[in-house]
């Protein structure tokens, strides 16, 4: 008896944690029955979950239950756009002995980062 004609490809898989505390990469394409303990699936390629493009498994990776390549890994520090108050704040509005109340002020503060937010979206326009 002939085996089924079974494609080769790459893997998408997805971690599962069972009750006992073990670890599983399952492939999750139709017609797919393979599964792997995750420590021998270092190395090995795959398809990211985020842009669907091959990358090899690398111990970042291994961690997470969806895996995804270097590419479309973000950083918090990426995330978060930092600001700080001399960028913001104009020195005349910095001087202590001003006597421009606080409303004012932080009215200031939050039309100048709107107005640099829009000026940002602008720039991020899709064709």
């Amino acid at each position: 008896m002939a085996k089924s004609a079974v494609q080769k490809h790459i893997h998408k898989v997805k971690r599962l944690r069972f009750k006992s505390g073990n670890h599983m990469y399952f492939c999750t394409l139709p017609d797919c029955y393979f599964k792997v303990n995750p420590a021998l699936f270092l190395g090995k390629k795959t398809i990211c979950w985020r842009c669907g493009e091959e990358f090899i498994m690398n111990e970042y990776s291994l961690r997470l239950a969806r895996p995804h390549c270097e590419k479309c890994h973000k950083t918090k520090s990426e995330d978060k756009e930092e600001i700080h108050i001399d960028d913001i704040v104009s020195p005349s509005a910095q001087d202590t002995n001003s006597t421009i109340p606080l409303s004012d002020k932080l009215t200031a503060i939050l039309n100048k980062q709107a107005a640099s937010n829009a000026v940002a979206s602008e720039g991020d326009e899709d064709i």
